[in-house]
């Protein structure tokens, strides 16, 4: 969470306001003194705009909502379609990791 309030001060500010939080609840949460309920855990996600994982620790890698809804939505797609998304990003990341090293 410490990284999360250094990176994103004004949204910690704004969401603090608007989910009645304290500093001292706060303070609780970052030294681990309490945990919070995972309502409000999930709203403190939301808040920051990451997912409930990498804000307790469990994705390797934080990834944005819109990024996380698109891979939702690819989720979704049937399977021919999806492969054909799959196919392209993976011909996109190649072409980019060649120029990489040109």
């Amino acid at each position: 969470m410490l990284t999360l309030k250094s990176t994103r001060a004004t949204q910690f500010f704004n969401c603090q306001s608007a989910l009645y939080w304290t500093a001292g609840i706060i303070g609780r949460y970052e030294r681990n003194d309490a945990i919070p309920s995972i309502d409000i855990a999930k709203r403190m996600a939301d808040a920051f705009e990451v997912s409930l994982d990498y804000l307790v620790g469990n994705a390797v890698q934080k990834m944005d909502k819109a990024t996380l809804n698109r891979v939702i939505e690819i989720d979704k797609l049937k399977p021919k379609d999806k492969e054909m998304v799959f196919t392209f990003l993976d011909a996109f990341l190649t072409k980019t990791k060649l120029q990489g090293l040109i």
